[in-house]
């Protein structure tokens, strides 16, 4: 797995940049999508084991413990509908979906709706099921500032969940980023040993290029994208460390 993560971040960060700015996006949630037709936008995600707090100087601010890491890809099929398929190591999951976005010319909104298929590894067996996702974004507001806000269905947890984030724009290169997933359940969820008891969150800074986008985060949890993220964090564990390479292909 090392070696194909070193594949795939040579090849994000070793391409040839496009020469069109790169869209917005955030941490873990999914912002509408501003793909081209035909374009492609790659991804590797990492998320450290180790907690900041404990004995950093010893585990390099956790960075020694391992990681979940996440590859995947973004295709953007016809104006509006992106197909998307991701894998990370954490459980073994599959993921391969497909959205609707649309941005609304007379007005600062965008939305999209996407449903995913997802396989997660279990303790004994793989399992199955669809993560449905509505996401929306407003903004700018006086010029540099974005508000998301999404909302989800994972049949596989039998489990809803909702988060909320902020882009502040610093420049046209570096912004401020944050989310937050309240974490709530309903008492009829499945597979409860995946589910948390705590709202997790996390918050970081992004540089932008005309065709990669680099992300540094801290937050409470491990997890990587939204659903993960909505089924919550085991109490307060740790602040931990991860980052985020995103590469466009025209």
């Amino acid at each position: 797995m090392r070696r194909r993560t070193a594949l795939v971040l040579g090849a994000l960060v070793l391409g040839t940049a496009s020469a069109w700015a790169y869209e917005p996006s955030l941490l873990n949630m999914t912002v509408p999508s501003a793909l081209q037709q035909g374009d492609i936008d790659l991804l590797l995600q990492h998320r450290f084991y180790g907690s900041v707090l404990d004995d950093p100087l010893t585990t390099l601010f956790g960075l020694e413990i391992g990681a979940d890491v996440g590859l995947g890809a973004r295709y953007m099929i016809l104006p509006g509908l992106v197909a998307r398929v991701l894998y990370t190591t954490g459980g073994q999951e599959i993921t391969v979906g497909a959205g609707y976005a649309y941005h609304w010319q007379s007005f600062p909104l965008a939305a999209q709706v996407e449903a995913d298929f997802i396989s997660p590894q279990g303790s004994t067996t793989r399992g199955y099921g669809v993560f449905g996702l509505l996401s929306a974004e407003a903004g700018p507001f006086f010029n540099f500032g974005y508000l998301d806000v999404e909302a989800g269905y994972d049949s596989y947890l039998n489990h809803f969940g909702a988060g909320v984030g902020a882009r502040a724009e610093l420049n046209e290169s570096w912004a401020i980023v944050g989310e937050f997933y309240p974490f709530f359940r309903e008492g009829i969820e499945q597979h409860v040993e995946e589910l948390g008891s705590s709202s997790a969150f996390s918050a970081g800074v992004m540089l932008t290029t005309a065709g990669h986008q680099f992300s540094l985060m801290i937050g409470n949890s491990t997890a990587l994208g939204e659903r993960r993220m909505m089924a919550g964090t085991p109490g307060f564990t740790g602040l931990y460390l991860g980052f985020n390479i995103q590469r466009r292909l025209p």
